[in-house]
């Protein structure tokens, strides 16, 4: 789609932001083929399908079959290439939790706003910062969000002053 860089040898690929290593199989540039490639904070695993580094909490995958053995979260989601729970509300079938939170993958029973930047929180009343942890519009997730009368804390578990 024009978004990657095309390489044949690591040296293509030396001016790309955090995408140094030439994966010889696609030919584009990635962060890593491999664990190896992986050196930055808690970022240690890579994902081979994707090409990226990760902490090493999620399952990679490449399709469905992939994810058979993730307890709960059998559907791969092939955009970020990660084992989900759902990537559509058709996937979320238990009990209220009927929604699919499609940033993070996950059920939910809709009474949220799902999130990937708080530009998606604009339109919610008094929830106008994304927690990118849980993927929600929340009032805050730092004390600096909580500026309204004597509410100045942040309950960062629920996302509340």
């Amino acid at each position: 789609d024009g978004t990657e860089t095309a390489c044949n040898a690591n040296s293509a690929c030396t001016a790309v932001n955090g995408k140094n290593t030439c994966d010889t199989t696609t030919n584009f540039c990635v962060a890593c083929t491999s664990n190896a490639g992986c050196t930055e904070g808690s970022n240690t695993t890579c994902n081979t399908f994707s090409g990226a580094c990760h902490d090493g909490t999620k399952t990679a995958c490449n399709a469905n079959s992939t994810c058979t053995s993730v307890s709960r979260k059998n559907t791969c989601d092939t955009t970020n290439n990660f084992c989900v729970a759902c990537t559509a509300d058709a996937g979320c079938t238990e009990g209220s939790n009927t929604t699919c939170n499609t940033f993070s993958g996950n059920c939910h029973d809709g009474t949220e706003t799902a999130c990937n930047a708080n530009s998606a929180c604009t339109a919610v009343n008094g929830k106008n910062t994304c927690d990118t942890t849980t993927n929600f519009c929340v009032a805050c997730t730092s004390n600096a969000g909580c500026t309204e009368g004597s509410n100045t804390t942040c309950n960062t578990f629920s996302g509340a002053c």
